[in-house]
């Protein structure tokens, strides 16, 4: 399975084969405030599973678990990219949004449940975890 998908302005391309290991929305308030929405809906691949093109620009930031979280995003229209965190080591989440085609991915959680808002809740029938959930 392959996925293609680039930002609004074409600048940085991205292109991903397999399978995710894992989809979900985030409610928490860094995502909240990186896509201007109640959420980011993203995927997670092994890294060496995604290609990029075009350079990105990266805001980096620590989570509330202590995490080193960088969000990647176009420096020319700013489009949220990719995502990488120090308590995923060798994982990268992918911005659903940017894909042309992500219908076949369905998130199957949601995180910070907690922090959604009254105007955007957890989709029904998919598990809500207050924070992150237990990982291996």
């Amino acid at each position: 399975m392959t996925h293609q998908g680039s930002c609004q302005c074409g600048a940085v391309n991205v292109e991903i084969t397999g399978e995710p290991a894992m989809s979900a929305h985030c409610h928490c308030l860094d995502c909240q405030k990186s896509t201007g929405a109640g959420h980011l809906s993203f995927a997670f691949y092994p890294a060496d599973k995604v290609k990029i093109t075009g350079e990105l620009s990266r805001y980096t930031s620590k989570t509330d678990q202590g995490n080193t979280m960088s969000r990647s995003f176009c420096p020319v229209c700013g489009s949220r990219v990719l995502g990488e965190s120090s308590g995923f080591p060798g994982v990268t989440g992918v911005a659903l949004g940017i894909l042309d085609s992500s219908d076949d991915i369905a998130p199957t959680m949601s995180f910070y449940a907690k922090r959604a808002r009254k105007w955007d809740q957890p989709v029904e029938g998919i598990p809500a975890f207050d924070e992150l959930p237990p990982h291996e």
